[in-house]
């Protein structure tokens, strides 16, 4: 496999992660709020990791 794919795969798995903390901390209606900062840091290097894997070469 590239670097690219797994760059891919890891952003995806990291991404859905945070996604399932952020709904978590929903449905907790906001009690724990290690969750919540939990989601939104998976979410912001699933967002690296895609920006990273996508960067064109010159």
């Amino acid at each position: 496999m590239s670097q690219r794919s797994i760059l891919s795969i890891i952003g995806i798995v990291v991404a859905i992660i945070g996604l399932v903390s952020i709904a978590l901390c929903l449905f907790n209606q906001g009690d724990n709020q290690v969750l919540l900062w939990l989601g939104l840091m998976c979410n912001s290097v699933a967002f690296l990791l895609y920006c990273i894997s996508n960067r064109k070469k010159k």
